[in-house]
This record gives structure tokens, sequence and C-alpha cells, in this order.
């Protein structure tokens, strides 16, 4: 897989659509935003995915891991209005992570 410049991150963040961003369900109205631990092995839930990080994993990764798989799934979102064609979501979910620079292993899907 090519590297991805900055500024070609830079001008596809610019450019690309986005859904609206859900509300937070299921808190209390005024419930602070989870914390990222610094050190400590921890699980997300971030919008549709869990996300995992080990112990050692620095608390600013993590946030950045969260922030660009919810905006991989606004991205996704947008691009894909058929909510039933699955498949074309994640390709459009991976192609986002990869425009900004996430190196991916395996895409592959399996019902």
């Amino acid at each position: 897989m090519p590297a991805i410049s900055s500024a070609a991150g830079r001008i596809f963040v610019h450019n690309v659509r986005l859904a609206p961003a859900p509300g937070r369900t299921g808190l209390p109205a005024g419930a602070p935003p989870v914390g990222f631990e610094r050190t400590d092995p921890q699980a997300l839930v971030v919008g549709a995915s869990l996300i995992a990080a080990a112990d050692k994993v620095p608390a600013a990764m993590r946030q950045d891991v969260v922030d660009c798989t919810l905006f991989a799934q606004l991205a996704a979102t947008a691009a894909v209005a058929d909510t039933a064609d699955v498949e074309r979501w994640y390709r459009a979910y991976f192609g986002t992570l990869a425009a900004l620079g996430w190196a991916q292993s395996d895409t592959g899907f399996e019902q």
C-alpha cells in the first residue's frame, strides 16, 4: 500500500461528505465523555465499532483511533445510502481509513 502524504490526507478530510453525527444515547444528560486510560488495557464502544487498546497504548493514540473510526463511519454512512448494502458500506469505511493513512492487514467481509 502506498504511503499517504499529509497533504493528500488533508485534502481528503476537507472534501469528504459526512452523515450527521448521532447523539449520545443511553447516557444521562451532562454525562462526561469517556476518558482514555494511560497504560491499562481498555475496550471502547465507538459508534458501531468495538475498539480494544492494549496496555501501554498512549491515550493520545487511543483518541486518534476513536476519532478516525467515527470519521470513517460517518463518511461511509454518507457515501452508501442503502443501509442494506453492508459490503459497500464496509468498502467505503475501509477506504476512508486508508485515505486517512491507516494500514490494514485484512478488510475481508463474511456474512
